[in-house]
């Protein structure tokens, strides 16, 4: 897509691109402001994505999905690299002509004779993933496509996806203006946080953990550092913790021990089964000697109801 992906990486991380919208407005499933912040100001390097294969196989498959929403529509679709691009890129990258760190590269855009443009995002997914289109796009490509539009100033664009390498589906998507004016005031001060070296408040998810553990991997323990005092209210998370760590040991217990009580009942059998038809299953799992040695060991599952029962 990029000419120099090495440039346009470096260019990305001078900005607040499409992809990271949804993390600025706490609606990624995967990322959290804190985390961006701390890849945004250089203390913490993004993972290289190079080597993963549903990133590899969405590019490769971008061109042929982008033809067929071209068939499928009757709409004519531009890469960057038309001659009739209409907007002035930078290393790969268009940026909001009075918001600067406001940037977006979109896949495509597309035409109807008559009409203006729209951009085109491209997706692919797995079919475990295919309630996730089924009303509309998700939520955080959603926000994905509105900060293109802002940048853009364009009205509307369009979602093409391909569902499990064999299903396509698209969707229209208007411009929504009040909900680009919300997004455009958070990712102002979200940049103000990058720009201020003050990074964004901590949550709870997984993505900041890891960020945190990342930014703080590895102290000089050499170099005298003076205690932190912690505040009264940290007493109270510290008691809160205790409560947390008691509860999910007592939770573990107990589980434990409904589990034990399955496994007794079902013995050398694999199925169990309720009433309703619901149930378990307590299958062999092989596991394969990578990196741990290699063993066999069974595993408890739930089994969900059969339709129509």
């Amino acid at each position: 897509m990029m000419t120099d992906r090495r440039a346009w990486l470096k260019a990305r991380n001078r900005g607040i691109g499409g992809s990271d919208a949804a993390v600025v407005m706490n609606l990624n499933p995967w990322k959290s402001a804190f985390s961006l912040w701390a890849e945004k100001t250089g203390k913490v390097t993004p993972d290289d994505l190079s080597d993963n294969e549903a990133v590899e196989w969405g590019n490769l498959l971008e061109e042929p999905i982008a033809r067929k929403f071209a068939e499928v529509t009757k709409r004519i679709v531009m890469s960057q690299h038309s001659a009739v691009w209409p907007f002035v890129m930078e290393d790969g990258i268009v940026r909001h002509p009075d918001k600067p760190f406001m940037i977006g590269t979109p896949d495509r855009l597309f035409k109807t004779p008559g009409s203006p443009y729209g951009v085109l995002e491209i997706k692919t997914t797995g079919t475990h993933r295919a309630l996730d289109w089924a009303e509309e796009p998700p939520v955080h490509y959603q926000i994905q496509l509105q900060h293109y539009l802002a940048v853009t100033g364009l009205s509307y664009g369009a979602f093409a996806v391909l569902i499990g390498g064999q299903k396509f589906h698209w969707r229209d998507v208007e411009r929504n203006d009040r909900f680009i004016s919300l997004l455009i005031e958070k990712e102002e001060k979200f940049w103000d946080c990058v720009q201020r070296d003050v990074p964004p408040p901590v949550d709870a998810s997984k993505s900041t953990a890891e960020a945190l553990a990342r930014l703080y991997a590895a102290p000089d323990e050499s170099v005298e550092v003076e205690p932190v005092m912690l505040s009264l209210e940290f007493a109270d998370m510290a008691d809160r913790r205790r409560e947390l760590i008691a509860a999910i040991k007592a939770y573990e217990v107990e589980k434990r021990g409904i589990e034990n009580e399955i496994k007794a009942a079902l013995g050398n059998s694999v199925f169990g089964y309720l009433p309703d038809g619901s149930g378990f299953s307590w299958k062999m799992q092989h596991r394969e000697p990578y990196i741990v040695p290699e063993s066999s060991y069974r595993v408890l599952r739930e089994i969900q109801p059969k339709k129509g029962t």
